[in-house]
């Protein structure tokens, strides 16, 4: 996603194994002054009895490079996993 100049948002799903799932962003400006945004992420997981499931973590950042800086940020955090 790009903003003004040369701002950007990256947004990671940090998890190992691929889940059914997405994420949506929707843009709330008409709520108040400046850019106001709502970020959600959503997975599909198949829980049997008995099992119990946690969300992998997520990332978001700001940054000014393109979309680079977000497989950069993926890639380190799959090394040190």
């Amino acid at each position: 996603m790009i903003f003004r100049g040369r701002r950007r948002l990256s947004y990671i799903n940090y998890m190992r194994e691929p889940l059914i799932g997405g994420c949506g962003i929707e843009n709330l400006a008409g709520y108040g002054r400046g850019l106001r945004l709502a970020f959600g992420w959503t997975y599909s997981p198949v829980i049997h009895p008995g099992e119990t499931w946690s969300s992998p973590p997520i990332g978001i950042a700001v940054h000014s490079g393109d979309w680079h800086e977000t497989a950069d940020r993926y890639r380190e955090w799959m090394r040190r996993g």
